[in-house]
């Protein structure tokens, strides 16, 4: 037994062996076996059983509605956005051409009291330059003009 003294092995060591074995049995048993059949069930709960064709297969159907619904709105909205700047375009031409009339019709309007104004003027000057000149003449010559 020369072997076995030079490790120093004694049955002390032995007895230690054995109390570490059957406490590695019992934890394994008791303790590390139903923690990870837990962790086994929250993960197969966690994933989906058909997780590959179900999910994913309404997925992209609802995507696909999705699309369609965004281009049937963008196209609405396309068209109603046109038909409203076409109404705002006549609306506004509308008002151009109002405006433009009125402004033609009080053009006219003033043309024509300017008219009346200078025809008024000139009847009154005219009717007045017959004395205003005789007046004239008489400062420049000094007398009166005979009229015949």
């Amino acid at each position: 037994m020369s072997g076995i003294d030079l490790l120093n092995l004694n049955l002390s060591a032995l007895y230690q062996f054995l109390v570490f074995l059957l406490t590695f049995f019992v934890l394994s048993q008791w303790v590390i076996k139903p923690v990870r059949k837990t962790l086994a069930l929250r993960r197969e709960r966690l994933q989906p059983e058909d997780a590959g064709s179900g999910l994913e297969a309404t997925v992209a159907a609802k995507e696909k509605e999705y699309a369609e619904i965004l281009k049937q709105v963008r196209s609405s909205s396309t068209k109603l956005r046109s038909e409203v700047r076409d109404d705002a375009v006549g609306q506004e031409r509308g008002i151009v051409a109002e405006a433009q009339e009125k402004a033609v019709a009080k053009l006219k309007e003033s043309q024509g009291q300017i008219q009346d104004s200078i025809e008024k003027a000139r009847k009154e000057v005219s009717a007045d330059v017959p004395k205003l000149a005789a007046e004239l003449v008489r400062k420049i010559l000094g007398r009166e003009l005979k009229t015949t």
